[in-house]
């Protein structure tokens, strides 16, 4: 085993600001526009083409858009969620009026979900200090004493009201909703019901685990989807994306050129494909031990000590591997 240096780490060796740029994280790109092309940039991820065909559509129809992110633990489900509703802002050419919700599914009440949803998108009409016709607000304020027998027909008029007085605005504003961890196909029916007549964006994420305890109503893919509903199925990376995952994020932080050796990545990751949170966490890992072992106070890539090199970096991956199980 190589010497550690206990020492902070020296990102700036590698040219990088002070950070590990392969530091998982969930993005956003309403908080920072370049989250955008960081994740659906990624060849064979995500078939950017089809979901905006699929917004530009709905916008042509005067229609909803709906989406379900569907994928494994660690597979991006939010940050896809949170980049399709950002290509729906530009699609609409909407800018800084574009008013997204969040909410986050407790349970299996549909109508508790759908009801949260809008009053979650009150809140960000108050933000914004936007006024809705007073009609609007009086049914807003009264979600709470809606009967479960009448609630989508209720919840429906309310989303469309929204939706027709934000257009009506000096400046038109439009909306969408991010509904986290749905458990059943339920919900994506009534929320279909509630903004039919809401032009808007609707995304939904969904565990897809397939086990032996998984019973048909949990089941989602595109058979039991109809068209007004796209899925989005994120799959785990195979070793060709793993090296472009990690030349982009490298050649977005740093101005040299990206340490890993392509063939290592690729004998590391040839016969087991990851999710994208998994891979980014061990590429993370490499660097600051690359880091923590290096003896040489000189900078990359005069510095070759700093190198990853293919060799090195299956030995570190079965070391790193082996301290992790203890």
């Amino acid at each position: 085993m190589l010497p550690v240096n206990e020492q902070p780490l020296q990102y700036a060796l590698y040219g990088l600001n002070g950070k590990n740029p392969f530091e998982p994280r969930v993005l956003d790109p309403f908080e920072d526009p370049d989250d955008f092309s960081e994740l659906l940039g990624l060849d064979g991820f995500v078939r950017i083409e089809a979901i905006t065909k699929h917004i530009q559509t709905a916008i042509d129809q005067d229609r909803p858009s709906f989406f379900v992110v569907s994928g494994r633990d660690r597979t991006g489900r939010t940050s896809v969620a949170n980049c399709i509703l950002h290509m729906y802002q530009q699609l609409r050419g909407l800018g800084d009026h574009f008013l997204p919700g969040r909410v986050t599914v407790a349970n299996h009440n549909d109508q508790e979900s759908l009801g949260r949803a809008l009053a979650q998108l009150q809140n960000e009409v108050d933000f914004a200090a936007l006024d809705l016709d007073h009609r609007t607000l009086r049914l807003l304020n009264e979600l709470e004493d809606i009967a479960t027998s009448r609630y989508e027909q209720r919840l429906q008029a309310v989303a469309y009201m929204i939706a027709r007085d934000l257009a009506r605005l000096k400046t038109p504003h439009g909306f969408g909703l991010l509904f986290e961890g749905i458990r059943t196909g339920g919900l994506i029916a009534s929320a279909q019901a509630v903004f039919q007549r809401a032009p808007s964006v609707i995304v939904f994420t969904h565990s897809s685990y397939d086990h032996s305890q998984t019973t048909m109503a949990d089941q989602i893919n595109s058979a039991t989807l109809d068209d007004s509903v796209h899925l989005v199925h994120l799959r785990p990376l195979a070793s060709p994306q793993i090296n472009e995952l990690a030349a982009r994020r490298w050649n977005a932080a740093s101005p040299h050129d990206c340490p890993y050796d392509r063939a290592g990545l690729d004998r590391v990751y040839r016969n087991e494909p990851m999710p994208i949170k998994a891979v980014l966490h061990q590429l993370a890992r490499l660097l600051d031990y690359r880091l923590r072992t290096n003896v040489v106070d000189e900078p990359w890539p005069e510095n070759r000590h700093l190198g990853m090199p293919e060799e090195w970096l299956i030995a570190t991956m079965t070391l790193l591997d082996q301290q992790q199980v203890r």
